[in-house]
């Protein structure tokens, strides 16, 4: 008899997103204090999966994890975006724009604020950087930044 070893696949990524809808408030609590201090979660409400096509890149993405809530600091509700990544992406933060830019093109009139959350979980610690930047001399054009 031998013995093969065979990998398992294991869902990391749908224990992840369930981990994240059970404990939401407390994952907020404790990385974004100040972010905690702003929401009233009695109306928090994880909303289908999201389906993102980039026409230029030619491919369709879904985001991971989109929630509606309150923001005390206005009268309305506000989405947050959650994006587990798992793996070095030099693209990474390009791809957190597009998700955003979809997401403000299609929830614009509905809610007032998108605050977008991407979450590092690597067995190494490195930096990544969370802004993408567009400006020519004098003049900045766009500077998006993700928590």
């Amino acid at each position: 008899m031998t013995w093969e070893a065979t990998e398992i696949s294991i869902p990391h990524d749908e224990a992840f997103k369930k981990l994240l809808e059970t404990f939401f408030q407390e994952f907020i609590e404790l990385f974004f204090p100040e972010l905690d201090a702003m929401l009233n979660y009695s109306e928090t409400r994880f909303l289908m999966q999201e389906l993102l096509v980039d026409i230029v890149g030619e491919e369709a993405r879904e985001l991971d994890l989109l929630l509606e809530t309150r923001y005390k600091g206005l009268d309305g509700y506000i989405l947050i975006h959650l994006e587990p990544q798992s793996y070095k992406d030099h693209e990474f933060r390009e791809r957190m724009f597009i998700y955003f830019s979809h997401l403000f093109e299609r929830y614009r009139k509905d809610h007032k604020l998108i605050i977008p959350i991407a979450i590092f979980t690597s067995d190494v610690v490195r930096e990544e950087q969370d802004t993408l930047e567009m400006s020519i001399p004098e003049h900045n054009i766009l500077r998006f930044q993700f928590l």
